[in-house]
């Protein structure tokens, strides 16, 4: 009974992936998607609610749902308002979800890493057969999403089968991430050689979509990855050395040698405006900040002054709930970064487990960094990638606990059966 019950959360993460993979596609209804994988994982949350307990992120979302839901009154964005709110409801219900057991949120990760494979190597066949690709392209993507494509594939920003260079830089980055934590975690050496390559592999598709953003905030959480590594094995200072020096080989190769390199080094340097336009946003918003820097201008708001979000989200979040919104948002960013570092830090795992919370601490920095430039809080896929994320050292301390209980309430028992015994 207990497979049936976990199986129920298995088929709702099947079909939030296929939101968050391929919600551009013509023949996928994202909405309906999505409202299924919620439905299912409600129905998860039903049949197991003596097993689920509600967490401090659960709470942190709860306050700021509640926060935003306030701000409803005098936002001039209800719409978009309202909209986003309801994300955050989604979200917060699937994480609750997910914590309940450490096999979901595995089984959740191997989901992502199955797809992420197959978009790296979308990506890469349309760099060998464009033509191909762009047929296929027209027949999968909705037209808008075609359009985007290749319009950016004439600028020598390779898509895949995607709407944008954005959603193939986070899925090759989602790849490349699993990958290095494996190479970090496992022992046997043939393993280790297969999961450098792939990484290196992964970090040339990042190169490919031409995703400044993506590429630096990679970089960092690869970064932030090993210095988590050195704090937890301080022995290991010399493998994490030789670590940084294959991989900033690979960075520097992949610069220097190939043609999408060469391109990304030239945006960096020649480009006229290095920020993308993102500047100009910056201003308009600082401009009307001092108006109401405390409660903010209500959620939604920013839209109404850029169409297309902050491209930073603590500027976003600073506009839209002032600071008293920016500092319940860090509270959550932070507990949930530093409750899994501290797992890492203070426990002993199997390999298995130490590869999912390196894989959280992984993705966790990477969407807190691109959070600088892009707006992965306000793009619902990539927010429902961070949910999954933040959900691994939940359940993996909802593990720990009830293991804790169980071996207590044993104990409890020889101990009362030994005492009627004598």
């Amino acid at each position: 009974m207990e497979i049936k019950k976990v199986n129920f959360m298995h088929l709702s993460i099947i079909f939030m992936a296929i939101y968050i993979f391929f919600w551009d596609f013509k023949y996928v209804n994202s909405r309906y998607v999505l409202l299924l994988s919620v439905v299912l994982a409600l129905y998860n949350i039903m049949i197991n609610k003596s097993k689920l307990l509600f967490n401090k992120i659960n709470s942190f979302f709860l306050v700021i749902i509640l926060y935003n839901m306030i701000s409803l009154f005098y936002t001039s964005n209800f719409y978009d308002g309202v909209r986003f709110i309801l994300v955050l409801v989604v979200t917060n219900i699937l994480i609750f979800a997910m914590t309940e057991d450490d096999r979901c949120v595995s089984f959740a990760v191997k989901v992502l890493v199955f797809f992420s494979f197959l978009q790296v190597i979308a990506l890469f066949m349309q760099y060998a057969f464009p033509e191909k690709i762009t047929q296929i392209s027209r027949l999968l993507l909705k037209y808008e999403a075609f359009y985007n494509n290749k319009v950016l594939l004439s600028y020598g920003y390779y898509c895949g089968i995607n709407q944008d260079n954005l959603m193939s830089g986070l899925y090759c980055a989602l790849l490349g991430s699993f990958l290095f934590v494996s190479f970090l975690t496992d022992d046997n050496k043939i393993k280790k050689i297969f999961y450098m390559i792939g990484t290196a592999i992964c970090i040339a598709a990042i190169f490919a979509t031409q995703k400044r953003g993506i590429l630096i905030s990679f970089a960092v959480a690869m970064a932030a990855t090993l210095f988590v590594m050195l704090r937890n094995k301080r022995k290991a200072l010399l493998r994490l050395i030789f670590t940084i020096f294959i991989f900033g080989a690979i960075f520097i190769y992949i610069m220097k040698f190939t043609p999408y390199g060469q391109q990304m080094m030239m945006r960096f340097t020649m480009e006229e405006n290095l920020f993308s336009g993102r500047d100009i946003i910056y201003r308009k918003l600082y401009s009307h900040f001092s108006e109401n820097y405390i409660l903010g201008h209500g959620v939604g708001s920013v839209y109404s002054v850029a169409e297309a979000g902050a491209h930073n989200i603590y500027l976003h979040i600073l506009y839209e709930n002032g600071i008293v919104g920016l500092i319940l948002y860090s509270l959550l960013f932070s507990y949930a970064f530093y409750l899994t570092v501290g797992m890492i830090c203070t426990r002993d795992f199997d390999v298995k487990t130490k590869r999912l919370l390196y894989y959280s601490v992984y993705t966790q920095a990477l969407f807190l960094v691109y959070g600088m430039s892009g707006n992965p809080l306000y793009d619902n896929y990539v927010l429902f990638v961070y949910a999954i994320s933040i959900s691994i050292p939940l359940a993996v301390k909802r593990r720990e606990t009830s293991y804790v209980e169980e071996k207590n309430f044993c104990d409890e028992l020889v101990g009362t059966r030994r005492e009627n015994h004598t």
